[in-house]
């Protein structure tokens, strides 16, 4: 009876295998996932961008090609028009006068700088609630009332550095319908919020709040006691960061790599059965030769801690990574 039952339970591991292998082709070598290459190594192999990868040598080819190919050719920068402008919006709803705009309009003209609705709270002619609200019917957006004192606990979800170079905070994350609101002080970036989703994996949806409230809260975070990431803010070739992320996935013992374009870095997460990490590389300058050669230097985010990190060998001794950057369930 026991055979009989140990015979049956291998079957059934059997047939699972072969169903789990029959999808498992290395998009790089095209061998298949196979139970004595499971044994040799990592069982499940690394995933990236929807494709299955067999070992880490065709890993980091495909993350060298995958890195070349988001290689910016050069900055873009598009300008949402609105139907309305802020001044004449503010105008019909009776918070401004027509003088007032022209003379805001002339100050943002003669300084060369800052947008319209600051330039309308440092003249005094409306508050920031005025000019938020008014943002908030430009784009469509809910005003989201955020609380200076705290730092909302899903800003956790995301590298500090991004919130700082990005300019932005999550400030609520609903469970039940996976849905991270990402708040921001001004414009709306659809792009950035398009990276976070293909990273994090779920829904983002856009919110406006105070622009003061938002740096009190980034400086919160900034001096909290946060999760790590790791910050290269030189980089050279495409080469050299495949062999970098190559060596953090080995370490890891990584499942599921995501990577995308966000603001001035490449960002990447690094998905363990158990551990995530976060990856981020300054997008390379246009210019830059790709042949150059330079030490590239890390900064590991644990606030107040910085090093330089030479590129890594495999045995380099890598940081640990923390339980709390998994990704919501």
């Amino acid at each position: 009876m026991y055979l009989l039952e140990l015979s049956s339970r291998l079957f059934q591991l059997k047939k699972q295998w072969e169903s789990f292998t029959r999808h498992r082709h290395c998009s790089q070598c095209r061998r298949t996932a196979t139970i004595w290459r499971a044994i040799r190594q990592n069982p499940a192999g690394v995933d990236l961008r929807d494709r299955w990868y067999c070992s880490t040598e065709c890993f980091e080819k495909a993350m060298a090609a995958t890195l070349l190919a988001l290689r910016p050719s050069r900055p873009k920068h598009t300008e949402v028009r609105h139907r309305i402008p802020l001044g004449l919006l503010m105008m019909s709803r009776g918070q401004l006068s027509h003088e007032q705009v022209q003379r805001a309009l002339q100050s943002q003209r003669d300084a060369g700088r800052g947008r319209i609705g600051e330039w309308l709270e440092e003249l005094g002619f409306s508050t920031e609630d005025q000019v938020i609200g008014a943002l908030g019917v430009q784009w469509a957006c809910p005003v989201f009332a955020l609380d200076p004192k705290n730092v909302p606990g899903c800003a956790e979800m995301l590298p500090s550095r991004l919130l700082e170079s990005l300019h932005i905070v999550p400030v609520h994350y609903a469970s039940p319908t996976r849905t991270l609101y990402i708040g921001f002080s001004g414009d709306v970036d659809y792009a950035v919020l398009h990276a976070i989703e293909q990273i994090i994996g779920c829904r983002t949806e856009a919110c406006l709040v105070r622009r003061s409230s938002l740096e009190l809260i980034l400086k919160q975070h900034r001096h909290n006691h946060q999760p790590f990431e790791i910050v290269f803010d030189q980089t050279s070739t495409e080469d050299e960061i495949a062999r970098i992320v190559r060596g953090y996935a080995s370490k890891l013992r990584a499942e599921d790599v995501r990577i995308v374009s966000c603001g001035d870095y490449l960002w990447l997460r690094l998905t363990g059965r158990k551990e995530s990490m976060n990856l981020l590389f300054r997008k390379p300058i246009d210019n830059q030769p790709r042949t150059q050669n330079k030490v590239l230097t890390g900064a590991i985010c644990e606030r107040r801690a910085s090093t330089t990190l030479e590129p890594p060998a495999f045995t380099t001794s890598y940081p640990t990574p923390d339980r709390r950057l998994l990704p919501p369930t």
